[in-house]
């Protein structure tokens, strides 16, 4: 991964205090539930990725508690948003099942709870295993295994 380049201008720069006031005003705009074309006319950023970017590297860098003010304030949301359309779900209405799936997916992700594992596998005792339930000679597995996973 190549290095990151580390600008020359003093992190005290007026231009730098300028862009994080105003990535925290980006910021705050979001929590508030304003919608990035908003926050770009707003703020005068050049295009709302431009924004999107400034609220990005701030969360990444040195906002922490309106970052998680943010998250808290999201998960608030969600969890409004899954008591509402709840009821409606449990009686069979569809539209309202898919509002609380996606609330709940949403709410798994801010979370975290996604997150791929990790998981090691010591391939020469699972291909013994797998021989023994299949009445193969393990040594003819494992060389298939290898194969298969180019070794």
């Amino acid at each position: 991964m190549p290095r990151k380049r580390r600008s020359r201008e003093p992190r005290l720069s007026p231009r730098r205090i300028a862009a994080q006031k105003r990535g925290i005003q980006a910021l705050e705009l979001r929590m508030a539930g304003r919608r990035w074309e908003e926050i770009r006319d707003a703020l005068g950023y050049r295009t709302y990725t431009a924004a999107i970017m400034a609220v990005q590297a701030l969360l990444d860098r040195t906002a922490k508690e309106p970052a998680e003010r943010f998250r808290t304030l999201t998960l608030e949301r969600l969890t409004k948003v899954v008591q509402v359309f709840y009821p409606a779900m449990v009686s069979g209405d569809e539209k309202a099942g898919m509002m609380v799936l996606r609330a709940v997916a949403d709410m798994r992700q801010l979370l975290g709870l996604d997150a791929p594992m990790k998981v090691q596998v010591d391939i020469r005792e699972e291909a013994t295993r797998i021989a023994k339930e299949l009445g193969l000679d393990a040594e003819e597995v494992m060389k298939e295994a290898e194969r298969i996973l180019g070794k």
